[in-house]
């Protein structure tokens, strides 16, 4: 009985160690379970969501590669009215080319005309860089000019018509006398069509140089309509940010974990309705496009006036006639657009440059992630930047000559 009592005891001590080993090995295995589909998911949701982005950047190769050419005519725009920054993009709005000097951007005030450059009494105008010339009324110094005795005007910080880029390095007083371009002593600042025109086929730069957050293209359509295609990175703070999280906009350019970027775009149409797009005057349907108005499609997003015979609106510059093209789970953190040539080398021939002689392409360098709330809805292992892609490409863009 005593021998029994002894194996008795020994054999419920094995029973409590097996048991408490079978429930290490439990717990190990269930572990491992847990931890093998956690991998799972993330492998599984890092592929869907690279898929994802993959997609979405696909979109915007599309987007630009569909027969546009570069907008030089919007660069020159952009290059004289401001290139500040703030919220990733350029401020303010250029207008687009319907507004020239003194116009007031939304209202319907449009501006003046055209001006033009002359070369001064003695001082050539060389490449037909006139708008920048300091201010002087000497008449020794090329510049913009409108008519009228000593009208000599710096252009900068202010709208510029379509076709404006056109003008920039035809030198109407290519003499250099001091009758300030009236040749033929018409009339008092009548100095087009005169002996002493010529077009100087340079200028310099259009596109300046340095990293673009913006890109403007244009085409002619199937339909044998002129378009243009705008789009422009746009920064916020994202609402959906962890506390620790912030997003700075100083120097107009965002940084900082807590932004949520996107990629808006705007079209325009170009129509003939004049300068003061009524299709009234002598500008109206001459053969010459001088009116922007907002795309079929962007007809209700648009907060500009109707105009002339059209339900389509004029742009007046406002953030919400932007319409962006990726959803609010697609954080765009970073992109740049590198466009070449700098000028249009169809005006632009004799200026000795050989970057221009190349076919117009645009590079493509782009960040994607995923907003704060989309990644609070995976895990928190994966809310930092794991899960970025950056993607460069380059599009080979139409050559466009209006």
């Amino acid at each position: 009985m005593k021998l029994l009592k002894n194996n008795q005891a020994f054999t419920i001590i094995e029973f409590l160690i097996a048991m408490t080993m079978f429930a290490l090995v439990l717990m190990a295995t269930l572990q491992s379970m847990s931890v093998f589909g956690f991998a799972k998911f993330y492998t599984t949701n890092r592929v869907e969501l690279e898929q994802e982005l993959h997609f979405f950047v696909e979109q915007l190769v599309s987007l630009i590669k569909n027969g546009w050419g570069i907008d030089y005519e919007e660069y020159w725009n952009r290059k004289v009215v401001s290139t500040n920054m703030l919220s990733g993009h350029f401020i303010p709005s250029t207008g687009f080319g319907n507004y020239g000097n003194g116009g007031t951007l939304g209202t319907t005030t449009y501006g003046n005309g055209f001006y033009y450059c002359i070369s001064g009494d003695g001082s050539f105008m060389g490449t037909g860089w006139c708008l920048w010339s300091s201010v002087t009324n000497s008449g020794n110094i090329s510049r913009g000019f409108t008519g009228g005795a000593s009208t000599w005007l710096n252009y900068s910080w202010t709208y510029q018509r379509f076709w404006e880029f056109r003008f920039q390095f035809i030198d109407y007083n290519e003499n250099r006398n001091d009758d300030l371009g009236d040749e033929n002593s018409d009339a008092s600042g009548s100095i087009i069509g005169d002996d002493d025109d010529r077009d100087l086929w340079a200028w310099p730069d259009v596109v300046w140089s340095g990293i673009y957050r913006e890109i403007y293209l244009i085409r002619k359509n199937d339909q044998g309509r002129y378009e243009r295609l705008l789009l422009r990175w746009v920064v916020k703070p994202d609402p959906d940010v962890m506390l620790w999280a912030t997003c700075n906009f100083a120097g107009g350019m965002p940084t900082g974990s807590g932004c949520l970027g996107n990629i808006e775009m705007l079209r325009l149409t170009g129509e003939d309705y004049g300068m003061n797009h009524d299709g009234a005057g002598n500008t109206a349907h001459d053969g010459i496009v001088d009116t922007w108005r907002c795309h079929d499609d962007w007809k209700d997003q648009c907060t500009g006036p109707a105009i002339f015979a059209w339900t389509a609106k004029l742009p007046w510059g406002t953030d919400n006639e932007w319409v962006k093209i990726f959803p609010d789970f697609v954080n765009v953190k970073n992109i740049e657009f590198y466009v070449a040539p700098k000028n249009d080398f169809i005006l632009s021939w004799a200026n000795g440059d050989m970057a221009n002689y190349i076919h117009p392409y645009v590079r493509i360098r782009v960040t994607l992630g995923f907003s704060w709330e989309r990644k609070k809805l995976l895990h928190l292992r994966v809310l930092q930047d794991e899960l970025d892609m950056t993607i460069s490409t380059t599009i080979n863009l139409n050559e466009f000559d209006l």
